[in-house]
């Protein structure tokens, strides 16, 4: 009788450690559903950064494409008004002789 009372305590006993170890198996199974959760969250914010990083590039490369292509405006209407000034001189310079 006292075996079977120190086999039934001992069962007991077993029981309980089981039942604990459940519960802990529990909380960490609900730890690593939060972070898988929290490394996908992650992952998005990430792919978005890389994302805006990229089409920040694509802006900048083209806003050099239109910075370049101003400079070059600037140059051919810089060369036109020197051309016109040119003319301009010439032409004064001739109705000047004509009129000596």
């Amino acid at each position: 009788a006292e075996a079977a009372a120190a086999a039934d305590r001992e069962i007991a006993q077993l029981r309980a450690d089981a039942d604990g170890l459940r519960a802990r198996v529990a909380s960490v199974e609900t730890e690593l559903a939060a972070a898988a959760t929290d490394k996908s969250e992650l992952l998005g914010r990430l792919h978005e950064r890389e994302a805006a990083a990229e089409e920040a590039q694509r802006a900048a490369a083209a806003a050099a494409t239109a910075e370049a292509a101003a400079a070059e405006e600037a140059a051919t209407a810089r060369r036109q008004m020197e051309a016109a000034v040119e003319q301009h001189s010439l032409g004064a310079a001739k109705l000047a002789d004509e009129l000596v």
